[in-house]
């Protein structure tokens, strides 16, 4: 046990030096020791063979403590390899992420613009045909009422322009909003979505009502409801027109609640098809196929989920279909 300590000598020469100085330093060892009994200073108490035996021994650790450095080393290089592969897969990775985001923000952007397409349809109709049935009446000859109508196209233009323009507000501020609330009576509310539905069911069978009732005063975000009403109104009016539906019936009622007001938006434009009920709320469907953008009632039920908390609710049987939502009665400006 006393020379134990002599076979940490490789394992010092291999941690401590170059390969080449270790193989130097290894043989100079071997020899001294198998020189040692021929030299005439020291007094050697051991016998050849046991020296031989040592040295025997020594050879044997030397290859052990070799063999473990060289796949200690082996594994170091594997482990740097991977490293160095992890680091050029994050940084890959991270491409691809920049690259995401831009097509995230380039997909946001062009669906924000079919939004506004769709949402400006509707208005844009109505000062079209606002202007035609003006100028019909005016080639026609009517002066009698060319005052009057000229007053009330001018002052449905100017309307629509101010909510094209909030429009667009609207859409600036969808994902980071920063509004100020507005007062308003709910049956004004409504109003203001059927007004823009008129154009479009002027000198139809199609018969729209608003629900009589007491005033009820509300702190909201208008323009937002405006639109869902309006997709819901637009809905109904194009179900009608396709399916050839006379004597049409739109019935808009509201009730008070708590601590909010339920909206409902009743027709009998012919239904929605069962196996469609589930799907009319996701992005890009539509029935009325290539005249359909897919994009109003999803749009709706969005600002409805994202503004307000709630969601649109749709049940249909026999020929009618039933929207409705609620809204609270105030809100607390963001």
């Amino acid at each position: 046990m006393k020379i134990v300590w002599f076979f940490t000598y490789p394992i010092v020469m291999l941690y401590m030096s170059r390969m080449q100085l270790f193989y130097a330093w290894f043989i100079f060892l071997i020899s001294m020791i198998l020189l040692a009994p021929l030299q005439p200073f020291v007094a050697i108490h051991f016998t050849f063979f046991q020296l031989f035996y040592l040295s025997f021994v020594l050879v044997i650790v030397s290859v052990i403590v070799y063999f473990y450095k060289q796949r200690m080393e082996e594994a170091r290089a594997t482990i740097l390899s991977q490293q160095n592969a992890l680091k050029e897969q994050l940084l890959e990775l991270k491409k691809k992420d920049k690259i995401m985001t831009m097509q995230s923000k380039h997909a946001v952007m062009g669906e924000m613009i079919s939004m506004i397409a769709h949402q400006w349809r509707q208005p844009l109709s109505t000062v079209t045909l606002n202007i035609s049935n003006f100028q019909v009446k005016r080639l026609l000859g009517d002066k009698n009422i060319y005052e009057k109508e000229l007053d009330e196209m001018l002052d449905t233009i100017s309307n629509t322009a101010v909510y094209l323009s909030d429009t667009i507000n609207d859409f600036q501020t969808y994902f980071h909003p920063n509004r100020s609330l507005s007062t308003i009576d709910v049956k004004e509310l409504i109003q203001k979505a059927v007004n823009f539905t008129l154009p479009r069911i002027k000198g139809t069978d199609i018969e729209m009502n608003i629900q009589e009732s007491k005033a009820v005063i509300i702190e909201t975000y208008t323009n937002e409801v405006v639109q869902v009403l309006l997709n819901i109104l637009n809905n109904a009016i194009d179900a009608f027109v396709e399916n050839q539906i006379k004597n049409g019936k739109i019935d808009i009622r509201f009730f008070e609640e708590k601590e909010s007001v339920k909206i409902e938006v009743y027709d009998t434009a012919g239904g929605v098809d069962a196996k469609n009920i589930e799907s009319i709320f996701e992005p890009y469907f539509s029935t009325k196929g290539k005249n359909g953008t897919g994009l109003g009632l999803y749009m709706s039920q969005m600002i409805i989920q994202k503004q307000f908390n709630s969601h649109i609710e749709v049940f249909s049987e026999n020929g009618m279909t039933l929207f409705s939502f609620r809204i609270p009665k105030s809100l607390v400006s963001d």
